[in-house]
């Protein structure tokens, strides 16, 4: 059963066209910034137990955008399989590794019911 490997909310990803100033805006919150790739444009902002991914969007980010939800899992190959298996529509047709965080991070997403995306991730 796929929710033996999850662990709960790991972060919500929202696109922009500066990544810095929304560093320094979620900064302003109390929000710290937990990891940043000036190469890939990619922020990790952390209050609590909330966690904030920023990115430079390829598309104009609209109101209230929020891209994508993700789920922290223990064993993402696992996750992967099982949510194939069970017939979810794959947006991702394999995992992905990113050199991300000190070890790196594979992840896949699939599309839910309303058009959004759930991203399931595992921080290696």
């Amino acid at each position: 059963m796929i929710s033996q490997y999850l662990v709960g909310l790991q972060h919500i990803g929202i696109p922009t066209h500066d990544v810095g100033a929304t560093v320094a805006f979620y900064k302003s919150l109390g929000f710290e910034e937990t990891w940043q790739s000036e190469r890939d444009h990619v922020a990790f902002l952390k209050l609590g137990s909330l966690v904030v991914e920023t990115y430079l969007g390829e598309t104009h980010p609209v109101a209230g955008a929020i891209d994508h939800l993700t789920i922290d899992v223990t064993d993402i190959h696992r996750v992967f399989d099982e949510v194939k298996a069970a017939g979810y529509k794959l947006i991702d047709p394999a995992i992905i590794t990113l050199p991300f965080f000190s070890k790196g991070c594979s992840y896949f997403m699939i599309e839910g019911p309303n058009k959004e995306r759930v991203e399931f991730n595992q921080i290696l």
